[in-house]
């Protein structure tokens, strides 16, 4: 039976918390979905975690390759409109928040600029007129923000739902690490924007000397019309890394 629902997970290190996350998705009832777990070369207990459970799919990357090759695998910037304040909730419990506004804010929707990488849902459809992830350009960062723009220079929408939810485990590849492997790590991320960022730029015909503004201030529309429509971004297999 083909699946009507691919859920796609990118992890690095999650041993605390993957469990959690695939039996959060497992508990919808009459989701008739594939799930596959993308895991960056964890090295604490993650794939063997994932290993026990049986009706998920496991691709192990030999290294990380970062978030856009690991979305790419199956199919930090974020709009202030995407984010709920916990402290707005008597229960902070995830799964009774997201029943809250479920309720509250079903067929609520509003368009915008672009949907963050963090969890998002697009159809095939999409994927075969505007092409993949641009894993060639963009390693950890913007990849989720050219993928948008690219939809709506082919005339898609992104639409974002009010009674959607899903809980982010701030930090949660940090608690592990000294104060300075932390401060390590920040500046390796740091780097990585940057470098993503001079991509970006070359793609789009930016001024080099352009500094990163923050994603809440880039002119959408005059990006948009940039998009080269001609530029088909393939599907690659990565069926050798299926565990």
């Amino acid at each position: 039976m083909r699946h009507k629902l691919g859920v796609v997970i990118v992890t690095y290190n999650s041993e605390k918390y993957i469990d959690q996350c695939l039996n959060s998705i497992k508990k919808e009832q009459n989701l008739n979905a594939n799930i596959v777990v993308v895991d960056n070369n964890s090295s604490d207990n993650t794939v063997n975690l994932l290993k026990s459970h049986n009706d998920v799919s496991l691709i192990k990357n030999k290294e990380n390759v970062g978030y856009a090759k690991g979305v790419s695998n199956y199919v930090d910037t974020g709009l202030n409109t995407h984010n709920i304040d916990l402290n707005d909730f008597a229960n902070k419990d995830p799964i009774n928040i997201a029943k809250e506004l479920s309720l509250k804010n079903k067929n609520d929707y509003f368009e915008e600029e672009y949907l963050c990488g963090d969890c998002f849902l697009t159809n095939r459809k999409l994927l075969e007129k505007i092409g993949y992830f641009d894993c060639s350009n963009f390693k950890d960062y913007l990849g989720d923000l050219d993928f948008g723009l690219r939809a709506k220079a082919f005339d898609f929408k992104c639409i974002v739902s009010r009674a959607a939810f899903y809980y982010h485990h701030a930090g949660i590849n940090f608690d592990y690490l000294s104060e300075e492997q932390k401060k390590n790590k920040l500046r390796r991320r740091s780097i990585f924007l940057m470098e993503d960022w001079a991509r970006f730029k070359m793609k789009y015909n930016l001024p080099i000397t352009l500094i990163y503004p923050g994603v809440n201030k880039i002119d959408f529309n005059e990006i948009t019309n940039k998009v080269n429509k001609k530029i088909e971004i393939k599907k690659k297999d990565y069926s050798k890394y299926l565990v």
